[in-house]
């Protein structure tokens, strides 16, 4: 009976073209190579190949016996996948796509302590607040704000956070704290071009009333770090997501307004990931690590 190495060795000569070349693939000599595929031949009682000093040629036989070596090749190479993924140490790599701010105010602090708890990942971070695209096979985890419109995507809540308004102090300072929703027309608002390119429309709610207003600003930006840092600047009023600008807030940096109104109901920070019968581990560690690390962030 023919062992699965013997299997691996046959198909690999085949792949690379030559004995020579699959030994080094393989990381044995040349002559191991030729003695394996002899007994291959003997235990078979056919010729798989034909050779000669420089090539070699299937026969019939082996072209056949290469076909369903191949599938076993594989399938062996995808059962040791998915246990390894499943049920072995995290190791590889761990491609992540995550909307700016989130990355630089909770994921990149925390990646420290994911590093040492699995060294054997190689952690890629692209930071961008482009909208996720569908099927897209770059990444294994998508980091947003907010529900995400992808049947092939499962979403795992990491934490959640409402929007809330903020200014610098010198801010402040200068031009006075709005007192109620109205007085926002007076205010220099920020706002963000993916919300709408000269207006953004902010919700907010009190007790069980709600209302909507559509706020304009002379300064418009494309990304949400941007947009966090003019706020710090002291450029005008803008809405944030409350679980960013929380150290800020600790240390003076920025001052919440309207307090006595919520700025929105509490959004999700999702993780999302392709959908399959299988999460690998490495995604599995990822969320697990990060959803214990923003413990008590809401």
């Amino acid at each position: 009976m023919l062992h699965q190495d013997d299997i691996r060795v046959f198909a690999a000569v085949v792949k690379a073209g030559g004995f020579s070349l699959a030994a080094r693939q393989l990381g044995v000599t040349r002559s191991a190579i030729s003695r394996r595929i002899e007994q291959m031949e003997a235990r078979l009682g056919v010729r798989l190949l034909t050779r000669t000093t420089r090539r070699f040629a299937l026969t019939d036989p082996g072209a056949r016996f290469f076909e369903h070596c191949t599938r076993i090749a594989d399938d062996i190479e995808a059962a040791e996948r998915l246990i390894h993924e499943q049920y072995g140490v995290p190791r590889g790599d761990l491609r992540i796509n995550c909307a700016v701010m989130i990355g630089l105010k909770l994921i990149i602090p925390q990646l420290e302590g994911f590093a040492r708890a699995f060294p054997d990942l190689r952690v890629h971070v692209d930071l961008s607040d482009a909208p996720v695209e569908k099927n897209d096979a770059r990444y294994d985890i998508h980091i947003r704000l907010g529900h995400v419109d992808d049947p092939n995507l499962v979403a795992s809540r990491l934490a959640s956070s409402r929007r809330i308004l903020c200014a610098s102090p010198a801010y402040i300072a200068e031009f006075g704290r709005p007192a109620s929703v109205e007085e926002l027309a007076r205010h220099s608002c920020l706002l963000i071009s993916g919300l709408g390119v000269d207006s953004n429309t902010w919700n907010f709610r009190e007790g069980a009333r709600a209302e909507s207003v559509r706020v304009c600003g002379n300064l418009v930006f494309n990304s949400g770090d941007g947009h966090y840092e003019a706020i710090v600047a002291g450029l005008g009023i803008g809405r944030v997501t409350e679980i960013l600008a929380r150290s800020d807030i600790a240390s003076g940096r920025l001052v919440p307004v309207l307090t006595d109104r919520h700025a929105s109901d509490p959004e999700p920070i999702l993780a999302l990931f392709p959908g399959g019968k299988h999460t690998p581990q490495k995604t599995r560690a990822f969320i697990g690590h990060f959803r214990q690390s923003f413990r008590g962030f809401g």
